[in-house]
């Protein structure tokens, strides 16, 4: 078996070698005829450069030192007809006629024509075709380059039309590119017969290094034979089963109770089991088995197992279910997308606050929540910290799948590659809807009476300021009305507070039925309420002070019970001519007030200067 698999080894070195050497040769030759026809492009351009300026007689000197040229066996300009040219005077006295004058002269020689060169060859080359003849028993390499008409050269040779002029002829030697193909050859060959005998080195040796191998590799390894016996165990087997023997021990052997179901004698079988290391404790692997070829020969080893010990996958899986029912339980909203910003993954809670399944969002840009409310600098800034900072958090206006726009709190955190990059985007949200209603209620309740619902003394004074200011920019009058009830206490003695409390919300929802909808109705105290009135002239205010009067005079129904009271109404007023703050009002108003009740009370009073003094 050794000697076939050598003698297939060889005839693949002999087809290497032979193809080596076929394409060295071809390279060689490339190389020979590049550098030949280089060498021939170069002195077409340095003759036709002699001749445009006028060097006619240096062409003969210029010949004998190319000839001279060690890598040169000859060179001739020739003309179309294959005589050498720059001999006879025939071209000199066609282009002193041309140019009317005797301008070039030189001593004839004698005629001559080219030899070895077929005259097909040469017609080809006259006809405008570079001709490369290869002669490799010679070892040489002739190139037929056309010398082809420039428009320079028509200004002395403008009596002929044909576009080639001549034909230079350049013969190299190639017997350096061949000593070079010989060397390559024998390199090569040396070469190949060194790696012949290291492969055929390496088969004999093959055998020893196996188990040397097969120590080596991850997880646990072992070879058995037909019988399903461990004839091999690398080190890892060892140290994973620990405290058990394994050669000479059926593998089938190694498997926990309850966990012999695999078969290890089937070829190319995988599967999962769990085994017992020498303590007892199971060990979760997964098995790979496969057929060794022409492994019974090796000291009966027919079958290869590898065993992966899943005890940290097992444990990462566990975790990765905990995540996952975290994740499915939490009432945070999750959501992670990728480094494009699509959705890859979200839970339950996203749906449940958004109203998108994960059909309708896996996929999708997380700006189907967008509401619309912030604005282009808010997500500018957004983003900034998240690439900046790799995170931001912050309170956000969103969408739900019904159209219905919610507040959120949202943390976007991100996750990046070991080289640094964005690979996702982890956003976690919760709806505070409810938090803000809250929030809402909790300022409602710091600036309202919890009772009537009406605004509190801090209010008050906030939207009077507000009105001052309004009044001094455009010039209207505000009234300010301090309301008393009179003979309410009475009726929270007599039928107890909660008639009381009754009382007073049906009080102050006729307060706000007397004025307009800009205007302010408060509860300052138990029974005292104050509006704040925006009118054109004075005389409406006084109206409506009367009005507030009159509808505190008709009666209150709660439940069964009818119950008569009235009001003493202080008014003062701000037309803009004077420089009052609104505590100063409300001074004056309650002055005013107290001045309706000692005067007999139901009263209407407006504040005059010199009141408090009275």
């Amino acid at each position: 078996m050794m000697a076939l698999l050598l003698l297939l080894l060889s005839c693949l070195f002999a087809a290497l070698f032979f193809a080596m050497h076929t394409w060295q040769r071809q390279m060689i030759g490339r190389q020979a005829h590049a550098q030949a026809e280089a060498v021939a492009h170069t002195m077409v351009s340095s003759l036709k450069t002699l001749m445009l300026l006028g060097e006619a007689e240096s062409v003969h000197d210029w010949l004998a030192r190319m000839r001279a040229h060690p890598e040169l066996q000859s060179v001739e300009v020739l003309r179309r007809s294959g005589v050498v040219a720059f001999r006879d005077l025939e071209t000199m006295h066609q282009v002193n006629r041309f140019l009317g004058s005797e301008l070039f002269s030189r001593a004839p020689l004698p005629a001559k024509r080219v030899q070895g060169v077929a005259a097909s060859d040469l017609k080809r080359a006259a006809g405008g075709t570079q001709v490369v003849l290869r002669d490799d028993a010679a070892n040489r390499l002739t190139i037929l380059e056309p010398i082809k008409v420039e428009q320079a050269c028509l200004r002395c040779h403008g009596y002929e039309h044909n576009p080639v002029r001549g034909v230079l002829l350049v013969t190299t030697s190639t017997a350096a590119a061949q000593a070079a193909m010989w060397r390559t050859d024998r390199n090569l060959l040396g070469l190949l017969l060194m790696g012949l005998v290291l492969v055929a080195l390496l088969i004999v040796l093959m055998h020893r290094y196996m188990e040397a191998i097969i120590r080596a590799l991850g997880g646990m390894l072992f070879v058995t034979d037909g019988d399903g016996v461990i004839r091999m165990a690398n080190r890892q087997a060892h140290r994973g089963l620990r405290g058990r023997p394994l050669i000479g021990t059926p593998i089938a052997a190694l498997q926990a109770a309850g966990h012999g179901d695999l078969d290890f004698a089937q070829a190319r079988s995988h599967g999962e089991t769990v085994l017992e290391n020498g303590d007892g404790a199971p060990v979760p692997v997964s098995v790979l088995s496969a057929r060794m070829p022409w492994g019974s020969w090796l000291e009966r080893a027919e079958l290869v197992h590898v065993l992966h010990d899943l005890s940290q996958q097992k444990e990462s899986e566990r975790e990765i279910r905990l995540a996952a029912t975290v994740m499915d339980t939490v009432p945070s909203a999750i959501m992670v997308a990728d480094h494009d910003a699509n959705i890859r993954l979200i839970n339950p809670a996203f749906t449940a606050i958004t109203g998108y399944s994960a059909e309708e969002a896996l996929g999708r840009n997380p700006n189907i929540l967008k509401s619309g409310k912030q604005s282009k600098e808010f997500y500018a800034e957004m983003w900034r910290s998240i690439r900046e900072e790799g995170r931001w958090s912050g309170e956000i206006w969103n969408r739900r799948k019904n159209g219905e726009i919610y507040p959120e709190w949202l943390i976007i955190n991100t996750m990046r590659d070991d080289d640094g990059e964005v690979s996702y985007y982890v956003s976690t949200f919760l709806d505070i809807t409810d938090q803000k209603k809250m929030e809402d209620q909790l300022r409602h309740n710091a600036s309202h009476d919890a009772l009537t619902g009406l605004p509190n003394r801090v209010l008050l004074y906030d939207r009077l300021d507000h009105s001052l200011s309004r009044a001094r920019r455009n010039g209207f009058v505000v009234g300010v009305l301090f309301v008393d009830i009179d003979g309410f206490k009475p009726v929270n003695d007599t039928h107890g507070h909660d008639a009381g409390d009754a009382l007073l919300q049906q009080i102050a929802v006729r307060l706000r039925g007397c004025g307009r909808d800009s205007d302010t109705v408060a509860r300052v105290g138990g029974d005292e309420f104050v509006m704040v009135v925006e009118s054109n002239t004075e005389r409406d205010v006084l109206a409506i002070a009367e009005k507030v009067l009159a509808t505190m005079q008709r009666p209150f129904t709660l439940d069964a019970i009818t119950c008569h009271i009235g009001a003493s109404i202080g008014v003062s007023l701000f037309t803009g001519g004077e420089e009052l703050e609104s505590v100063t009002l409300l001074k004056q108003a309650d002055t005013a007030m107290y001045e309706a009740k000692n005067g007999g009370k139901n009263r209407v009073v407006r504040f005059r200067p010199g009141m408090e003094a009275e």
